[in-house]
């Protein structure tokens, strides 16, 4: 393996270290060790300066995940179970055997 992607692995055992960074979560019915940003989509939101819509409210997160650790990846508008909660996948980006995955659901 090249030097550099020895270092991308060793900073990968990092994020997804459950004394640093990650933490397990139940998705789609299996404990997976992941990362969930509810920050970075707010920084996301006030860039884009998207309009809300009178009386929808939405929850976005992002959850960071091994690849290697989920089943499939998911599809954009699919159902997706975090921790027991319903979501829609709005977006998923996969970089250097991790998934970016942006979860959407409506709240009342």
């Amino acid at each position: 393996m090249s030097r550099f992607k020895d270092f991308v692995q060793s900073d990968l055992t990092t994020f997804f270290n459950s004394s640093e960074f990650a933490s397990y979560h139940v998705i789609n019915d299996k404990e997976i060790l992941c990362v969930i940003d509810e920050a970075l989509i707010h920084e996301r939101r006030l860039q884009s300066r998207t309009e809300a819509v009178d009386g929808v409210f939405s929850k976005e997160i992002i959850l960071y995940a091994r690849a290697a650790d989920m089943e499939c990846e998911p599809l954009r508008g699919e159902e997706f179970r975090l921790d027991g909660s319903l979501f829609f996948v709005g977006e998923v980006g996969h970089i250097g055997g991790v998934l970016e995955i942006t979860l959407v659901a409506n709240e009342s």
